[in-house]
């Protein structure tokens, strides 16, 4: 673990960083068995893990919406992609139609 925790008056107060790690380590282990080898409560450990598990789900939601963002964004190269093949087409019909003298009777 990174930071131990600091005693003011009879209250232990813990850095975040410890705190992500207990609850990595409850991860791993059972509440019960991290909250031990910590010298934590379960309930304690408890807490900080609906915090952290709930921060981390809000991140997965971010993840997700940046999956269907790079979704739509390959699908908007693919159009891009395609209409640029279109106008070249275009392009070239038009080139072509100039060179046999149409243009001139189209207005």
């Amino acid at each position: 673990m990174s930071s131990l925790p600091r005693k003011v008056g009879k209250r232990s107060r813990y850095s975040e960083s410890f705190k992500r790690d207990a609850v990595r380590l409850s991860a791993e282990h059972s509440v019960k068995v991290a909250a031990e080898e910590l010298g934590l409560s379960a309930s304690m450990l408890s807490k900080w893990r609906k915090l952290y598990l709930t921060s981390a789900q809000s991140s997965s939601d971010k993840s997700r919406s940046y999956a269907d963002l790079a979704r739509e964004n390959a699908k908007l190269k693919e159009e891009n992609s395609m209409l640029e093949d279109i106008n070249s087409v275009l392009k070239k019909t038009a080139d072509i139609l100039a060179q046999a003298g149409v243009q001139n009777n189209i207005k």
